[in-house]
């Protein structure tokens, strides 16, 4: 029974995570004039890492816009993580998104692709 507590106790705080990053407003600034950015979003994960004991550092992408990447060192060097990436969900930069086929259907509703037309 006690890793049925620890699944559900793991679920709710991945819930209370999710709300927490999705209530910060994290918009790119090159699709909406005046949007926050993602700096917000780094800083409450920084914050979080930072009290959970690791070391951090946010770095800036260097454009014109402000995109900055998170950096996270834990304390346990034997444990890695090799790499952690995420996509900007730009629906423009997504010729598919743009699309009102079913194979565009089929890819966004899917994680799986979609086959080949």
């Amino acid at each position: 029974m006690e890793s049925a507590t620890r699944q559900s106790g793991l679920a709710d705080a991945a819930v209370s995570l999710l709300s927490e990053l999705v209530s910060i407003d994290s918009v790119n600034p090159t699709l909406v004039d005046g949007a926050a950015g993602e700096a917000a979003i780094a800083a409450h994960l920084r914050a979080r890492l930072d009290r959970a004991g690791f070391a951090t550092a946010i770095v800036d992408a260097g454009d014109e816009v402000t995109r900055p990447s998170l950096v996270a060192v834990g304390r346990d060097r034997t444990r890695r993580l090799a790499s952690y990436s995420t996509v900007t969900w730009t629906p423009s930069a997504w010729p598919v998104w743009r699309s009102r086929s079913p194979r565009a259907s089929t890819a966004i509703g899917s994680t799986r692709a979609a086959p080949p037309t």
